[in-house]
């Protein structure tokens, strides 16, 4: 049975296509990459579809306004249905990414001893993640990475294909698991209901 995917971001649904193959399932449907407000207003749609159907559904858990998962799963889903798979990066998906702190060292070209060992506790890893490609000697990722000196962006304008390319190629589910716990937790949660 596949397993329909449900992102708030680009990033996030190439996280949660890895997830799925990472499980040896088959990926469905890829809905949403609208951002939180898209993923708050058709989680019921979604969880009506999960009566029957597996949908994973993945967003950063510091863009929901409050800091506890099960309260914003309580609220957004008074009556989860078997098949419906709310997962939040805590508090950022980066912090997943951060979590294979070997293969990330190797792809930024940085010392590992860099990286921090807890991502989950990063109030934004994603700025760690940024700050941490500063320091790469790859030339290449400074320049898609970062954003030019005179912009205003946060990141730079290959950010997403490029963090695409770690996590298709070089991201280790099992090794981040081991440094993320809620990426640890929601691979425990899919291996339960698939």
């Amino acid at each position: 049975m596949p397993v329909d995917l449900l992102a708030e971001g680009q990033l996030d649904s190439v996280i949660g296509a890895r997830l799925i193959r990472h499980l040896d399932l088959d990926l469905g449907t890829v809905y949403g990459r609208k951002g939180i407000d898209y993923i708050r207003a058709k989680v019921g749609g979604f969880n009506n579809a999960a009566h029957f159907q597996p949908i994973l559904t993945l967003a950063d858990l510091g863009d929901t306004g409050t800091e506890c998962a099960p309260e914003v799963v309580r609220i957004w889903l008074p009556s989860r249905r078997r098949y419906m798979l709310l997962r939040f990066a805590v508090n950022k998906i980066e912090s997943w990414l951060l979590a294979d702190r070997a293969n990330l060292a190797r792809f930024l070209n940085v010392r590992q001893s860099l990286i921090p060992y807890d991502p989950d506790i990063l109030s934004d890893p994603k700025v760690v993640l940024l700050s941490l490609a500063r320091r790469s000697r790859n030339r290449h990722l400074q320049r898609v990475l970062l954003p030019p000196d005179y912009s205003t962006a946060r990141q730079g304008p290959g950010y997403v294909s490029e963090m695409s390319v770690f996590v298709d190629r070089w991201w280790e589910v099992g090794a981040a698991a081991q440094n993320s716990q809620s990426l640890r937790r929601c691979v425990q949660a899919m291996r339960r209901i698939t």
